[in-house]
């Protein structure tokens, strides 16, 4: 199953179909930025296999991340919170279609709008660059997990800026330059740990991403720009020699310690998601 299988369902042109089937989504990083995380949910993550499994995610943006996750977890139940109201409006469209009464989305500004619960995984992709307050989002966060759930944070690293471009990287809103695994430690609350990291978007995938990303916007000739774009589908795969000094982006997932041995609540009657249904 390619990354970004679901993606080949979100379109009606038959040739646009065709080529998300086959190489998944057609956003170069996005492309890259789902492996961990999927792969961290499905082979290291203790989820329930009957239970419902209950997902959080701030900036949830379009819902490509809960869509994945929906794809893959059939008692999987995601709630979505972002600030840009079309992302919004068609991730809803998109679930109610796709994974019917499972996903919910919501208008709401993250910053201030975390609702206390019991997640089992709560999903942090691409947003604590974005945010002035990112300590204080990932305490409250940290409140909405249970004991054992798991808290997935995806953040560009120093050198993204310089991959991507300062003009991109300050258009799409970033506060920071970006974080390495120091940096991003130094930001979680003691009563989570890390089970895991790992670097992204390395020395070749970055050469596609700034062909992608810098490159391409600067092309006028659209039938030119499509080739372009066209040729750089069957490298996203492809993503070798990461490390700190060398990958724009890093992946992280922290455990929340198991404070007492009190039952968890279900997705369905939990606080967290009745106020996210409302």
């Amino acid at each position: 199953m390619p990354i970004g299988s679901y993606a080949h369902q979100l379109v009606r042109n038959p040739l646009k179909r065709a080529l998300r089937r086959v190489f998944g989504t057609l956003d170069f990083h996005s492309h890259i930025r789902l492996r961990p995380m999927l792969d961290f949910v499905e082979t290291f993550s203790a989820l329930p296999t009957q239970a419902p499994i209950c997902v959080l995610e701030l900036g949830c943006g379009s819902g490509i991340n809960l869509f994945e996750l929906a794809e893959r977890f059939p008692n999987l139940a995601g709630h979505g919170y972002d600030l840009n109201a079309a992302a919004i409006a068609s991730a809803t469209q998109d679930a109610a279609r796709l994974f019917p009464g499972r996903l919910r989305f919501r208008q709401a500004d993250a910053c201030r709008e975390i609702p206390d619960g019991e997640f089992d995984i709560v999903l942090l992709i691409d947003v604590l660059e974005h945010v002035p307050n990112p300590r204080d989002i990932l305490r409250r966060v940290s409140l909405s997990v249970r004991p054992g759930g798991t808290v997935l944070v995806s953040v560009p690293t120093p050198r993204y800026p310089q991959v991507f471009g300062y003009q991109f990287h300050k258009s799409i809103g970033h506060l920071v330059d970006g974080y390495d695994l120091s940096m991003l430690n130094a930001l979680i609350p003691k009563d989570l740990t890390l089970v895991q990291h790992r670097y992204t978007t390395g020395i070749f995938a970055s050469a596609f991403c700034a062909l992608y990303y810098r490159v391409l916007p600067r092309v006028t000739n659209l039938t030119l720009a499509s080739l372009l774009r066209l040729c750089t589908l069957p490298f996203t795969s492809f993503d070798f020699f990461n490390g700190r000094r060398h990958s724009c982006s890093l992946f992280a997932a922290y455990q929340k310690l198991h404070s007492s041995p009190a039952s968890r609540g279900s997705c369905a009657n939990s606080t967290a998601a009745e106020e996210v249904l409302t």
